[in-house]
């Protein structure tokens, strides 16, 4: 049974509409066919992400969150690359995302 705030939670942001911004939720397509440990979950965060992706934390059980997402970080099309949270781009607003 798949339940939220589990050890190791997979969010998928974006929107398959704008082309290369569906890369989230593709990825989490992906990973809901495949069998995964019990520990993880794994959540199509969809435009919203950005805003919501944190309550599906739990500190007290959640130990890991992983955002698949696509940014400009002037990078080569179709590279992959880890960010740490101080690496995030910020928003359009020119500030750092809410909750980061």
């Amino acid at each position: 049974m798949e339940t939220l705030y589990s050890e190791i939670v997979v969010a998928g942001c974006g929107n398959p509409l704008y082309a290369d911004d569906g890369f989230g939720p593709a990825v989490v397509e992906c990973l809901k066919g495949l069998e995964l440990p019990e520990n993880v979950t794994v959540v199509d965060a969809g435009l919203g992400g950005p805003h919501f992706v944190f309550t599906l934390l739990n500190p007290e059980s959640t130990k890991t969150l992983i955002i698949v997402d696509i940014a400009d970080f002037e990078g080569e099309p179709g590279e992959l690359r880890w960010l740490t949270v101080d690496e995030l781009p910020w928003g359009a607003t020119g500030t750092p995302t809410p909750g980061i």
